[in-house]
């Protein structure tokens, strides 16, 4: 067909024509104004298995399901706090495996150029994370239960060993294989040290009775405490005084001596006073004599250490009745002290065999992790854009398809129209060819 029989189906056709282009515009110039930069961002991954590792969690072909399941996208979403739900990450987020590869990409495209960048990164360590776990996911349910058996074993153990020795410390002779003679030597020393103590104390209740102070008061406290009284020292230095006064006046005169009968009634009044005084002084409950106090002292020095030896006594009696009470009852205090040790070995054994199962768990665990691991080769650092940049090629792209579309519709519509308008339409019915046309509407 040339090029002029096209061009005369369009102007034949030229309103359903007008009617596309204008339609399919109308779209172009919406997708100009709305188009949007969208970026994408790809990791790629590896997996590494154990050379004639058979376990089922690395097989490749599984990988681009885990990257794209909902616990690894819901680790993702919490780790980059994303504010988008799970099913729109999702529909986002995909991820193949290179042709025949043990590596993986995972792409993930958003008008964000930093989330196309972060989240196919996030992806690749959370899947990394998460097939480690599910690779050894039994081994560590088992050395979980092993460790806490072995913390509970451990606190079983250790009170145990709280109780055998307090038990030890409260009955120390159940250690020795002669018990029963070790009471009674540790019994008959008690009692020799309470013999002992005994006459000891009897001894200080004799010298407390000797050392207690008398009744009365001595002549020399009572003279001390006459000699530090001052109003009693200083009326009797005065009666002295006048009393020599007397002798020597007596001396010298006569009975008939008006003077003496004077000096006489005052050396009696001073006297009386004087015998007042002492009373006063002797009675007074601040009075002080060294002699009396140094034998108050003593006495009480001595009352003090008979007290003590009593005291020892009774300690000793005490002691003696816990040794005879424990002779009593060391045959039971020996069995129980011999179930708590049987108890404590048997849980040491268990602890022990717990310890040695655990340590083979961890071996386990240890080689279920070498026999596939996720490793992130190659991480996203730079997003390219998938459709903002590239508009204006689209829209030439997307015009060139318009005219197309409105040239098919053109000729579909031609097609189906009942009237005869070409000459080879005319030679078709008529099985004769056309000499001439006359006019410009019949080509």
């Amino acid at each position: 067909m040339s090029i002029s029989e096209v061009w005369n189906v369009i102007r034949r056709q030229w309103i359903a024509v007008t009617i596309v282009f204008v339609i399919g515009l109308l779209v172009i110039v919406r997708y100009e104004i709305t188009a949007k930069d969208s970026y994408t961002g790809t990791a790629h991954v590896l997996l590494v298995t154990q050379p004639g590792s058979h376990d089922s969690t690395v097989s490749i072909s599984d990988l681009p399901t885990v990257a794209t399941s909902t616990i690894v996208l819901e680790r993702v979403r919490h780790a980059l706090n994303l504010p988008i739900t799970l099913m729109q990450l999702k529909s986002h987020v995909s991820a193949k495996v290179v042709a025949r590869s043990s590596i993986m990409e995972i792409t993930y495209r958003d008008p964000s150029e930093a989330l196309a960048i972060g989240i196919p990164n996030a992806v690749a360590d959370n899947l990394s994370q998460y097939f480690s776990e599910i690779s050894a996911d039994s081994y560590t349910r088992n050395v979980t239960n092993l460790t806490e058996a072995l913390a509970q074993q451990g606190n079983k153990i250790a009170e145990l060993n709280k109780r055998l020795a307090h038990a030890v410390r409260s009955e120390p002779f159940v250690i020795t294989e002669k018990s029963a003679d070790d009471v009674t030597e540790r019994l008959d020393s008690l009692e020799t040290q309470r013999a002992l103590a005994e006459a000891e104390a009897t001894g200080n209740a004799a010298i407390a009775d000797t050392t207690a102070p008398s009744a009365g008061l001595s002549k020399l406290a009572r003279h001390e405490i006459l000699e530090g009284d001052r109003r009693y020292k200083a009326l009797s230095e005065s009666s002295a005084r006048d009393f020599a006064q007397l002798s020597t006046d007596r001396a010298g005169y006569t009975e008939n001596f008006p003077g003496l009968a004077g000096e006489e009634e005052k050396v009696d009044r001073e006297q009386s006073a004087l015998d007042g005084e002492s009373q006063r002084a002797l009675e007074d409950p601040d009075r002080f004599s060294p002699s009396e106090a140094a034998t108050q002292a003593s006495h009480e020095r001595q009352l003090a250490i008979l007290t003590g030896a009593q005291s020892r006594v009774a300690k000793l009696d005490e002691l003696i009745a816990q040794e005879k009470a424990r002779l009593t009852d060391l045959p039971g205090t020996g069995l129980m002290v011999a179930t708590l040790r049987a108890q404590r070995d048997d849980a040491q054994l268990d602890y022990n065999a717990l310890s040695s199962r655990r340590a083979a768990a961890l071996a386990n665990r240890a080689e279920a992790f070498t026999l596939g691991s996720i490793q992130v080769l190659d991480r996203a650092i730079s997003a390219g854009t998938t459709i903002g940049s590239n508009r204006p090629i689209i829209a030439f792209v997307m015009t060139l398809l318009l005219c197309a579309v409105a040239t098919g519709i053109a000729y579909l519509i031609d097609a189906i129209d009942p009237r005869i308008r070409r000459a080879a339409q005319v030679e078709a019915m008529y099985g004769r060819p056309v000499i001439a046309d006359i006019g410009s509407r019949v080509a």
